[in-house]
């Protein structure tokens, strides 16, 4: 759907909406660094667009056309069917930890830029917040949880 509407689109709308979007996104990742202060902004924001892309991405997975829906019922292929509520929190699991470990290990990445978001850098110690915050642990890192079956 976003390949279609934005290929029908004016560059003027898509820059009104990318904009707006943008605007909206910054606002997330202030909330998100406000909660989880070692995900310093421009972080936040990268890590919300690639969430992005990973909702557009498993949406459609999830929802199958009919032949592909029979497909994926055979036990051999049960592995690629999609259940978008598990997969997407633990997406989101998996991505706060992979950001957690850069923060604290690194990432062997110098000079890695921020991708032109103009915030502050708001990092802080993240302990607290990161054990408030989703799937938090005492060392304040987050933990991936297993799915339930």
């Amino acid at each position: 759907m976003h390949v279609a509407l934005e290929r029908n689109a004016s560059a003027e709308a898509v820059l009104q909406f990318k904009r707006a979007l943008v605007t909206g996104g910054l606002e997330v990742a202030v909330a998100l660094n406000g909660r989880l202060p070692w995900l310093p902004v421009p972080d936040a924001a990268r890590l919300l667009v690639r969430f992005h892309g990973a909702v557009v991405a498993l949406r459609q997975m999830a929802d199958p056309p009919p032949a592909v829906a029979e497909a994926l019922a055979q036990p051999d292929l049960a592995i690629l069917q999609v259940d978008l509520a598990a997969d997407l929190r633990e997406l989101v699991v998996d991505l706060l930890i992979a950001a957690h470990a850069r923060r604290t290990e690194g990432d062997g990445v110098e000079g890695r830029a921020d991708h032109g978001v103009l915030v502050g850098d708001r990092c802080g110690d993240g302990a607290a917040a990161a054990r408030r915050g989703l799937a938090g642990g005492g060392d304040g890192a987050p933990r991936r949880r297993s799915r339930r079956a």
